[in-house]
């Protein structure tokens, strides 16, 4: 997996262990690079850093049996800024996208992160008077009151991602 990130590492090791509860998982973690900006600002940007992950483990730490990345960042519909996560999963062979779903920013939140680019990670701390909270309950959790934390989207967003390679019948396949 293309982090060492705390929430996103607990997503995945949940996930799995709620999708095949009887394997034991070994899950090897390594800082990489997404290739996108620190608050990516599009849906797109957003996957682009998540395969971006996954496309330099499979350079880097090849010989595993999935790789996954994992972003978060901001999308624009209009006015609406949207708070999203995507995660990305391949085998070598293929790979699929994830996604953990969408939550309105505020506005003052989005005018600063948007508007004069800097990091969610950063403004979030300052309205929330806390440090470090991507690495808690993240935006998410701030947003919502902890009723889904980044963790939880990541979870969603993995589910989606592998779905294709936990179907019996090759549905995805050509």
């Amino acid at each position: 997996m293309g982090t060492r990130r705390g929430p996103k590492i607990e997503a995945l090791r949940a996930t799995l262990a709620e999708i095949d509860p009887g394997r034991k998982w070994e899950i090897e973690a390594f800082e990489t690079p997404s290739g996108v900006r620190e608050t990516p600002l599009s849906s797109e940007e957003i996957r682009q850093g998540a395969r971006g992950r996954v496309e330099h483990l499979l350079r880097a730490a090849p010989g595993f049996d999935l790789y996954i990345g994992m972003e978060g960042g901001l999308s624009q519909s209009g006015e609406a800024v949207w708070l999203e996560n995507w995660a990305y999963a391949a085998d070598g062979e293929r790979g699929y996208f994830g996604s953990g779903g969408a939550a309105p920013l505020p506005p003052r939140i989005a005018a600063v992160v948007v508007g004069h680019g800097r990091s969610l990670a950063e403004v979030i701390d300052e309205v929330a008077g806390r440090a470090d909270i991507r690495s808690q309950e993240g935006t998410w959790g701030i947003l919502t009151r902890n009723l889904i934390t980044r963790q939880h989207a990541f979870r969603d967003a993995l589910v989606n991602a592998l779905a294709p390679f936990l179907l019996s019948r090759p549905l995805y396949r050509g």
